[in-house]
C-alpha cells in the first residue's frame, strides 16, 4: 500500500542559503500534521517531556551560561525531539527533567564532553552529535542562534549549518511530515520502493492505518 511521496529536505551545509525565519507555531504545525511523530517516539523509548523551568535554570547553572530565547522555549515545550526519519538528526536537551542527566539525549552532558575533550567554546551548547567528526551546536553569542558544525579533532568551527536555531528546527520537523510508510513500516522513496538505507528505521518506525 502507497501512501504518498518522500521527499527529503537536506540541510545547507555553508552559509544557510534559501532559510527564513521560522516560528514555534510553524514547527507545532508541521509536527500536527505528521501522524507518524509521537507515536515514532513512542515505539523507540523516546518520547520527550516539557523541561521545567527550574531545571532550564539549573542547566544554565551547570554550563555557565544562559539560554537564548528560542533554545529555553524549545526546551520549554518539549525537553529534546528525536527526529526519526531525518536521517537520524535529533536536537539535544534535557530529558524527564533532569538537567544532570548523562549520555543521550542531553545537551548539558555533550556540552560538557566537547568542552573537556574538544575545546569546544563556552559560547556553544552542543546539540547533537554525529558520534564521529562533528557536533552541532547552538551559538549563544549571536541574536539569531545560528548553527554550526564543531569539527571534534580540528577544534575549530568547520561551517555553518543554518542561519537560526529556530529554522534548523523547523525544517526537521517539516523533513518529518514529508515521511511516507508503507503497511509494513517501511519508508518509502520517490519510485515507491523500499528505503531501507535510513538508519534505525525498523525499529522506531510504527505503522497508523488510514482513518
Amino acid at each position: 500500500e502507497i501512501i504518498g511521496k518522500l521527499e527529503f529536505w537536506m540541510l545547507p551545509t555553508s552559509k544557510g542559503e534559501n532559510m527564513k525565519k521560522h516560528t514555534f507555531e510553524e514547527v507545532e504545525a508541521c509536527i500536527a500534521e505528521c501522524k507518524y511523530f509521537w507515536e515514532a517516539q513512542i515505539t523507540a523509548g523516546h518520547k520527550p517531556d516539557p523541561a521545567p523551568e527550574s531545571s532550564i535554570c539549573e542547566a544554565e547553572t551547570i554550563l555557565g551560561i544562559k539560554f537564548p530565547k528560542d533554545y529555553r522555549t524549545f526546551l520549554a515545550k518539549w525537553g529534546f525531539l528525536e527526529f526519526t526519519y531525518t536521517y537520524s538528526h535529533d536536537i539535544y536537551g534535557i530529558r524527564s527533567g533532569n538537567a544532570q542527566a548523562s549520555g543521550y539525549p542531553s545537551a548539558i552532558f555533550l556540552t560538557l564532553f566537547g568542552r573537556q575533550y574538544s575545546k569546544l567554546p563556552d559560547k556553544y551548547i552542543a546539540i547533537w552529535s554525529d558520534e564521529g567528526d562533528e557536533l552541532w551546536c547552538v551559538d549563544t553569542s549571536e541574536p539569531d542562534e545560528p548553527i554550526i558544525a564543531w569539527d571534534f579533532f580540528e577544534h575549530t568551527v568547520a561551517r555553518k549549518i543554518a542561519d537560526s536555531f529556530i529554522d534548523l528546527l523547523y525544517h526537521f520537523a517539516a523533513n518529518e511530515r514529508r515521511v511516507i510508510i508503507d503497511k509494513d513500516g517501511w519508508v518509502l522513496d520517490e519510485e515507491n520502493t523500499q528505503y531501507d538505507e535510513v538508519r534505525e528505521i525498523v525499529w522506531c518506525c510504527s505503522y497508523i492505518p488510514e482513518n
